[in-house]
């Protein structure tokens, strides 16, 4: 079975120093190929270097809500530039977060929008970034085109998961599906295996049980179970009861990986 992780910041430290050491540990662990997700101007140029530099590895470039008041006057034009390698899958990670609020709400959906009409003009999927913030997303996302989405880490309600996925979005969920105070676990209850994915997002979730987020023999593993590349956690033990039955009946149907983000095939 060919696995993906679909969300890593290779550049990240502690990953970027070892990182061909990093990425045959992820190969022996059968993660095949790796999406690096940029966060500002800085990061989506260095996923875009990674990527050149290794086969498997692929890239989003794109500004995170969180620096979203620092960007450029030119930032659309440098992401567009950035887009051009052929292993640009996606752009991302955009957003709104009403939670931290590191720029004004204002400022962050202006550049979440600018974005998803350079993703729409570049035939490009989006991948974006939730926090408090159901209705504003919601809004835009109903008002400005896109192709494909994924929404990253969510941790929202039943009713609007259901709004999400009416629109053709698919959803992921992170470690904090695992914890005992999760109130996102009845959305998994709830939803198609078709509309979600499980994921450990790579060194930026670091409180997934018994997860060390740099692919050793513990790590959640990923694979492909739909036309968005995705992951699910496999690992006995690594998921509760509640979220492993619901994914499990899915995990022999899938033998090879669909569409990259709608880009890459495998």
């Amino acid at each position: 079975m060919l696995l993906i992780d679909t969300h890593a910041h290779l550049y990240y430290d502690n990953m970027y120093d070892n990182l061909s050491e990093v990425l045959k540990l992820a190969e022996s662990n059968n993660v095949k190929k790796t999406i690096c997700i940029g966060t500002d101007l800085e990061t989506s140029l260095k996923s875009v270097e990674i990527a050149e530099q290794y086969d498997n590895v692929f890239a989003t470039v794109g500004i995170h809500p969180h620096d979203s008041k620092d960007v450029p006057k030119n930032y659309l034009l440098e992401l567009e530039k950035l887009s051009e390698s052929n292993k640009v899958v996606a752009i991302g990670e955009i957003g709104i977060d009403n939670y931290r609020n590191h720029s004004p709400q204002d400022i962050q959906k202006k550049v979440m929008i600018e974005q998803m009409d350079l993703a729409y003009k570049l035939n490009l999927p989006i991948v974006f970034h939730n926090r408090d913030a159901d209705n504003e997303i919601f809004d835009v996302l109903k008002k400005h085109p896109f192709h494909k989405a994924l929404s990253h880490c969510f941790s929202s309600n039943l009713d609007f998961a259901k709004k999400l996925i009416s629109l053709g979005i698919k959803i992921s969920f992170s470690g904090n599906v695992t914890f005992k105070n999760a109130t996102n676990t009845e959305v998994v209850e709830n939803i198609s295996i078709n509309d979600f994915i499980i994921k450990a997002s790579a060194l930026a979730l670091k409180k997934f049980p018994k997860v060390n987020c740099s692919w050793n023999n513990d790590f959640i593993r990923y694979y492909n179970s739909y036309d968005i590349s995705v992951a699910v956690a496999v690992e006995d033990g690594l998921i509760t009861p509640i979220v492993k039955n619901t994914i499990s009946k899915g995990i022999e149907e899938i033998s090879s990986p669909s569409e990259l983000h709608g880009l890459l095939t495998g």
